[in-house]
């Protein structure tokens, strides 16, 4: 008799579509002109992100599988991980802002790397991603460290008294003239807790204005969402 050979191993892109299977919720029964309308405009490009993003995040396991710093097998039954992938997949689904679906899936690296153990958080900080804009995400990551982001920019840190928001529309020409705009950006931030709620619009000095202006709780949202290259 031949020797069983036991199950095949299983690859990273099997894994991640077995994790995710499920992630898309059941669509309500429709009519025939919404069922048809939701086949041809609207299921051809979600399952384009779908298959996207589950090839991105197979690869980016399968890296780290065979460099043996995860296991499939143990990530199968890490609750923490199949609720992260399951929310991720749902939130990236949502979204063809290639900044939101880089922090998603940093986000869910280091849940993979055990390096956020935090269950709870981590929900909050996957809904921030969610509710967020990018304009969000950038403006937290310049106020971390301003200095720092103009020198990784390459461009010299502005050296004058003014309010915080002169930085804010030096380093994104983009934001110039629109103060409504950014203003609430910045109140939600702080808002959420992840910047002090300092002024934008109170005269500092250069020194002021290159002092970091996140909280620890910003701190480590953005530690969340960022990772080694892979």
């Amino acid at each position: 008799m031949s020797k069983s050979k036991g199950p095949a191993k299983r690859s990273a892109g099997d894994f991640v579509h077995s994790t995710v299977k499920g992630a898309l919720g059941a669509i309500p029964c429709a009519g025939p002109l919404a069922a048809e309308l939701f086949q041809l405009v609207i299921a051809p490009p979600l399952e384009r992100r779908r298959a996207e993003w589950m090839e991105d995040i197979a690869k980016r396991l399968k890296k780290l599988e065979e460099e043996k710093r995860i296991s499939y097998e143990e990530l199968g039954s890490n609750d923490q991980f199949v609720d992260a992938i399951l929310k991720t997949t749902q939130i990236a689904l949502r979204s063809s802002q290639k900044e939101k679906l880089e922090a998603l899936k940093n986000a869910l690296v280091n849940v993979a790397l055990g390096n956020f153990t935090d269950q709870d958080t981590m929900h909050t900080f996957l809904n921030f991603i969610d509710t967020f804009s990018v304009w969000h995400i950038r403006i937290l990551k310049l106020y971390n460290d301003p200095t720092r982001w103009f020198e990784e920019s390459g461009r010299a840190f502005p050296n004058y008294f003014g309010g915080l928001e002169t930085i804010m529309e030096e380093a994104y020409p983009d934001l110039r003239g629109k103060r409504n705009f950014y203003d609430i950006v910045w109140r939600e931030l702080s808002q959420n807790g992840l910047l002090t709620g300092a002024s934008l619009h109170t005269m500092m000095t250069g020194q002021g204005l290159s002092q970091r202006h996140t909280t620890d709780l910003g701190q480590q949202f953005l530690k969340f969402i960022m990772t080694e290259a892979l």
